[in-house]
């Protein structure tokens, strides 16, 4: 082998040497963002978990405080001795403010006297003869349901005519 082969087999060598510890300079600073992006993104999540955590608990607190005032005024109601007149007008307004309250939530009764069954908003817990009514009908509500918004939150348990 003549002297300029081996200076540029060396040289070759030199460059792939260098070429090398810049690929392992730029693999190890990859690496190094990759760790500081994983890290970033798991404090992200904490953050957010917290952020959702503190929601929630400042949202059971506001609704408990707000559920405080009827339950006041029930303990008041309770502890008054009146007649049993005064003692239902005030057992109704209790329950008017507890309305006023699941209304401000958007919460809303379900229709059921009168309507027709609807299995996604009822729930039959009985039926009677259906008689000179349309069968399907619900004829009376044991108990209310209540959607929230769009959502069904308790399907209203009916009594439903049916055919006998």
């Amino acid at each position: 082998m003549d002297e300029s082969a081996a200076v540029t087999t060396q040289t070759r060598e030199e460059e792939l040497a260098a070429a090398l510890e810049a690929a392992k300079a730029e693999s190890a600073a990859n690496w190094d963002k990759y760790l500081r992006e994983r890290a970033e993104m798991d404090n992200y999540r904490k953050r957010i978990e917290r952020t959702y955590a503190d929601l929630s608990k400042r949202s059971r607190k506001q609704l408990i405080l707000r559920l405080l005032g009827p339950i006041d005024n029930l303990e008041r109601a309770l502890a008054f001795e009146s007649d049993a007149q005064n003692l239902t007008k005030g057992l109704q307004m209790v329950h008017g403010q507890f309305k006023d309250l699941l209304s401000s939530e958007g919460i809303t009764e379900i229709k059921t006297v009168g309507e027709q069954f609807d299995p996604s908003l009822h729930e039959a817990i009985t039926t009677e003869p259906a008689g000179d009514r349309p069968e399907g009908q619900i004829v009376a509500e044991i108990q209310k349901g209540y959607r929230i918004a769009e959502d069904l939150l308790r399907p209203a348990q009916v009594k439903v005519a049916a055919k006998s």
